[in-house]
């Protein structure tokens, strides 16, 4: 047995999945946060009920709103979030949605804060409107947040090539760590 080289392959493999565990999470990042476009964000005082600022859709547009706070407290607790759509020309009701969460939400993050999704919608006609924030639940809630209207991005980007080729790098360190500590174990006969 070949005690220095058999260290060396351990410290080898030991890079190895640490440089394939890096790649692996800066393209998770990467990709979610890439998943959507932020297209108009409206802080709001999650303690009361609020509406926003104005914005403008256009007919065929398909957007989600999303609940943006800066980390993930609002899960598990007393807690409904209700959001309205509202055009702002006949105050009308375009649809509402209820996210309870207490039990189950879909949740993205960018690194800068979690998103919550709310509801989606696809606009029939271009409009100008408002979001109507409220809440039921007896949690209170410690921080504001964002009502954020988001697009979907299904389009494949090569963005994250740059993870994948750290990923294969650490798949050849792995390889040469495995192969360094075979070779170089006690079990081998010459």
């Amino acid at each position: 047995m070949k005690k220095g080289k058999l260290i060396l392959g351990i410290i080898i493999t030991i890079i190895g999945g640490v440089t394939i565990l890096k790649g692996m999470i800066s393209g998770i990042y990467y990709f979610s946060g890439s998943l959507y476009e932020n297209i108009q964000q409206f802080p709001i005082n999650l303690s009361k009920a609020s509406i926003t600022d104005f914005f403008n859709a256009n007919s065929d547009d398909d957007l989600s709103i999303w609940l943006k706070v800066p980390d993930r407290q609002i899960e598990n607790k007393d807690i409904t979030v209700i959001v309205e759509i509202i055009e702002r020309h006949n105050n009308k009701l375009l649809s509402s949605y209820e996210e309870d969460f207490n039990f189950g939400y879909f949740r993205n993050s960018d690194g800068h804060g979690q998103y919550y999704k709310i509801g989606s919608y696809t606009f029939n006609n271009d409009i100008e409107g408002y979001l109507k924030y409220m809440k039921q639940g007896t949690w209170k809630i410690p921080y504001n947040g964002e009502l954020v209207l988001r697009k979907s991005n299904f389009s494949f980007s090569f963005g994250f090539f740059k993870q994948i080729i750290f990923i294969a790098i650490g798949i050849v360190i792995l390889i040469i760590g495995i192969g360094t500590i075979i070779k170089n174990s006690s079990n081998r006969k010459y």
